[in-house]
Formats: structure tokens, C-alpha cells, sequence
């Protein structure tokens, strides 16, 4: 896989895992259309595993308090 390659899984996971859709179809649906051979369920992880990182990151006050309240309720 080159980086081009995964530059467009990734952008195609980021757009793809906001929208009410399968954020994985669509990275099968690239691999069509593209002719690009997937190297597996590792870097599929890794690519859900951005984008859970990307929305921590962008809202992290609200998982905190989330986390916070989670934690007081079990206390």
C-alpha cells in the first residue's frame, strides 16, 4: 500500500464516519472503484481508531464531563 493509497482510506473513513452510513462499506466501495487491494483488518482498526481520536480531540470538554459524570454515578 502506498501513501496515496492510504491518504484516500483516510479521507474516505473521516467523511464516511460522521454521516449516518457505514463508514467501512465505503472504504470497501473506494477499494472498487480505485482498483486498491486492502491490506487487512489491522489497518482497518487503526482507521476507526482515528477517528474515535479525531472527535476526543475535537470535543474534549464534553468527554471529560461525560467520563466524569460516568464515574460519579459508579462512586
Amino acid at each position: 500500500m502506498t501513501i496515496i493509497e492510504a491518504l484516500i482510506f483516510g479521507i474516505v473513513q473521516g467523511i464516511a464516519e460522521f454521516l449516518p452510513i457505514s463508514s467501512t462499506a465505503h472504504i470497501v466501495i473506494a477499494q472498487m472503484l480505485f482498483g486498491y487491494t486492502f491490506p487487512g483488518l489491522s489497518f482497518e482498526i487503526i482507521l476507526h481508531l482515528g477517528s474515535v481520536a479525531a472527535v476526543i480531540l475535537f470535543f474534549p470538554k464534553r468527554y471529560y464531563s461525560s467520563y466524569t459524570g460516568l464515574l460519579s454515578f459508579f462512586t
